[in-house]
């Protein structure tokens, strides 16, 4: 079983386990990841283990309670093609932490397509969370009402904003400064009837998935549903459809337009990409 570690929750851990016995020492191995994270490798199945590493948490969850970010929110899916855009943002509480499943969650984008659907499917069971996944039609009808990306991405991260209600510090992963942030919500405001505010709680971290807990929660969740669907939408469409934008996707694409028509670019693309224009302007040859 693997773990990702603050690196003080790390070395209490180590402490603790030192205080046992030598089978329980030779029981873990330690790899350092980067300056926040530490990756603890359980090599035995051990219940003294597990036993040793909830109490160490609970230890480090009462001395830090009050600097936990609760809320955290993240995207995925911009860039490709045929797949939706997915939104989630998880809120947490203190007690949430005790569950040794938060700890195994790291950058998703570096954990294996089984982990995340294994670990996603965990997660979204135990955590308070809020996911929107729009369609690649509902993304082109955005589009067509004269959203761009950016402004589209802002919209569904206000949306679960509003709707989990954080209390406190806010975390949101960065595609954006802020002033920006502040202009694509004022836009949407202009266009929906809801009323948005970017509050100054809302806090803009660059890869914030690799940086704190619930952030790295919120991607594995988002990217579990985001996988969830391309799952049934490949099924629907018998192929298995490939991420990104890339010449791959094109060849495919031409495939599902030739037999289908302009219903594949409405409902299941999304159609502003130049992947567009290539598969027309080869078609119309």
């Amino acid at each position: 079983m693997t773990y990702f570690l603050e690196k003080n929750v790390c070395f209490l851990y180590l402490r603790n386990v030192h205080d046992y016995d030598t089978d329980l020492n030779d029981s873990v191995h330690i790899i350092k990841m980067n300056k926040e994270f530490v990756q603890l490798n359980i090599i035995k199945n051990s219940r003294e283990l597990e036993k040793i590493l909830k109490f160490t948490i609970n230890k480090w969850i009462q001395k830090n309670k009050n600097y936990l970010v609760n809320t955290c929110s993240d995207e995925v899916g911009v860039g490709d093609y045929f797949a939706p855009l997915v939104c989630t943002t998880v809120k947490l509480k203190s007690s949430d932490y005790e569950n040794l499943d938060l700890w195994r969650t790291f950058d998703s984008k570096k954990l294996s397509q089984n982990t995340i659907l294994s670990l996603g499917k965990s997660l979204s069971k135990i955590v308070k969370h809020k996911s929107i996944i729009l369609t690649n039609q509902k993304y082109n009808d955005l589009i067509s009402r004269g959203f761009n990306a950016h402004v589209i991405k802002t919209y569904i991260h206000l949306l679960n904003l509003k709707n989990i209600k954080p209390e406190g510090k806010t975390i949101i992963d960065k595609y954006a400064a802020r002033e920006k942030m502040l202009e694509y919500t004022e836009k949407i405001n202009k266009m929906e009837t809801q009323n948005f505010i970017f509050s100054k709680n809302y806090l803009l971290i660059e890869k914030a998935d690799s940086l704190f807990r619930g952030a790295s929660i919120a991607s594995i969740i988002a990217r579990y549903h985001f996988l969830m669907f391309i799952e049934e939408q490949n099924k629907k469409l018998n192929i298995e459809t490939a991420l990104g934008a890339s010449n791959l996707v094109d060849k495919q694409v031409r495939e599902l337009y030739k037999k289908h028509g302009e219903e594949i670019l409405n409902f299941y693309t999304k159609k502003h990409f130049k992947n567009t224009i290539r598969v027309k302007e080869q078609n119309d040859r």
